[in-house]
């Protein structure tokens, strides 16, 4: 007797990512999909009506982000498992999603046959990270306060990488669903927060922390 197939649904506000891993999934009994979702508002609607084993979630999601909504789905329904499978692949995005009880980390530049092996894993209660990301797992786990990333909020970050890949304020807060005075007080705390004075500046810090490669 087969075993019963693992019911999945997938969040990211991209409607082609969530299609390709759609595709990914039909061709693989193992798994069937269940629904999927462009936003929190239409994942906690889904959620009253569906119960998944796994979620497949982005980090980077209008309104709630990928960890707001992983900390409120823990706190809820604990045996949802949740999967991030992320551009957002850094030390502090990594950090977060471990804080609030993420399962599994994939970047989004993984093969099918790891995407599925790791939805595999959490589904039967295992943790998978990446290999591709074993360095920043073990920056992680030997991170201190004393590190300037880990000074900044996710929201802070998010600005930091935009501001550095070149994006103007307005474009920032169109993103983010914030007004542009409220990138600029982001701005102004990072600024303050990192002990540097200009655009240049922080440009160079995202650089250097590897935050401008997302």
């Amino acid at each position: 007797m087969k075993d019963p197939k693992i019911k999945i649904i997938l969040v990211d506000d991209h409607q082609i990512v969530r299609e390709g891993f759609k595709l990914i999934l039909l061709l693989d009994d193992r798994f069937e999909t269940i629904g999927e979702a462009e936003s929190a508002n239409t994942l906690f609607i889904l959620l009253k009506e569906k119960t998944p084993h796994v979620i497949v979630l982005d980090i980077s999601m209008p309104g709630l982000s990928g960890i707001e909504i992983c900390k409120q789905i823990k706190s809820i329904t604990p045996s949802i498992k949740i999967l991030f499978v992320t551009a957002n692949v850094d030390t502090t995005h990594l950090k977060a999603a471990i804080k609030v009880g993420a399962d599994g980390f994939l970047p989004k530049d993984t093969s099918s046959q790891e995407f599925t092996t790791a939805i595999t894993e959490v589904a039967k209660g295992n943790t998978y990270f990446s290999s591709k990301i074993a360095g920043l797992m073990v920056k992680v786990m030997s991170q201190n306060s004393s590190d300037p990333e880990t000074k900044l909020t996710l929201r802070e970050l998010e600005i930091v990488k935009q501001l550095a890949d070149g994006k103007l304020q307005k474009e920032i807060a169109s993103s983010l669903f914030i007004s542009p005075r409220t990138v600029e007080t982001h701005k102004k705390n990072i600024q303050t927060k990192l002990g540097i004075n200009t655009t240049v500046d922080l440009v160079k810090f995202a650089i250097r922390e590897g935050i401008t490669l997302l």
